[in-house]
């Protein structure tokens, strides 16, 4: 399965790190061309909405406290 991860996620695991670490982590990532098949995964319900009248699935997190 892949994932798409949303900003929601990235947001939060950016606020903590420096731009070198960033780019360091990100640099291995390849964009997957077939991403408009990929499973979101957020913090937030902006999907939910599009989930409901499509066959969209998702995966909601929790922040950790």
């Amino acid at each position: 399965m892949t994932l798409l991860l949303d900003t929601s996620l990235w947001i939060d695991f950016t606020r903590a790190r420096s731009p070198a670490h960033l780019k360091q982590f990100i640099a291995p990532f390849v964009l997957d061309p077939k991403a408009h098949l990929a499973e979101p995964v957020r913090f937030d319900a902006d999907f939910e909405a599009i989930a409901s009248v499509s066959e969209l699935r998702l995966q909601r997190l929790e922040r950790p406290a």
